[in-house]
């Protein structure tokens, strides 16, 4: 036991250990993901039938022409209103999920570089791994947060920026 520690000592590398943390990274954001996936299309799903069953009771209620009928339907479009209010948490979730899905890419890639000897030294494999990187952000707060954290700002004045960005573009969003 103790040869074999101190074999596996003598053969140890940052490089190595580095890789094996980016690897559990990646398979942990992967595993969330699945997890979080399935937990959503569940809520998605039931919420669909929600609105199925909600339409049909509008449509019997709209059939009736009493006070009755017409108090269902007041809460038959409230109900609605706060469906699609859910609905808009779930855009959240889309955003929270591509990025874990990006950081799991990342990872994975940032994994090949580093794990590769011949790479791990290589200036341009990692020009070409930043490069990669920014090219697979389609929101914009992730296009400001790699640039501020590219341009070696500290992350929580990067993440301020991207955020300040984000509710920026959401005040100039009209809801109707």
């Amino acid at each position: 036991m103790r040869a074999t520690l101190q074999s596996a000592t003598n053969n140890w590398t940052s490089d190595d250990e580095t890789a094996l943390i980016l690897k559990l990274a990646a398979a942990q954001t992967g595993l969330s993901l699945s997890q979080a996936s399935d937990s959503v299309n569940t809520l998605t799903a039931n919420f669909s039938e929600m609105v199925k069953s909600i339409h049909a009771i509008k449509l019997e209620a709209q059939k009736i022409s009493t006070q009755e009928a017409q108090d269902i339907l007041a809460h038959c479009e409230e109900f609605l209103n706060r469906v699609q209010a859910a609905l808009v948490g779930f855009q959240f979730y889309d955003r929270m999920h591509q990025r874990l899905d990006h950081i799991a890419h990342h990872l994975e890639n940032t994994l090949q570089v580093v794990s590769d000897k011949g790479t791990v030294n290589d200036p341009a494999a990692w020009q070409i791994l930043k490069d990669k990187i920014k090219k697979s952000y389609n929101i914009e707060e992730d296009r400001i947060l790699f640039e501020q954290v590219m341009q070696g700002k500290p992350v929580k004045e990067a993440v301020k920026t991207a955020a300040r960005h984000a509710k920026a573009a959401l005040d100039k969003v009209e809801i109707f």
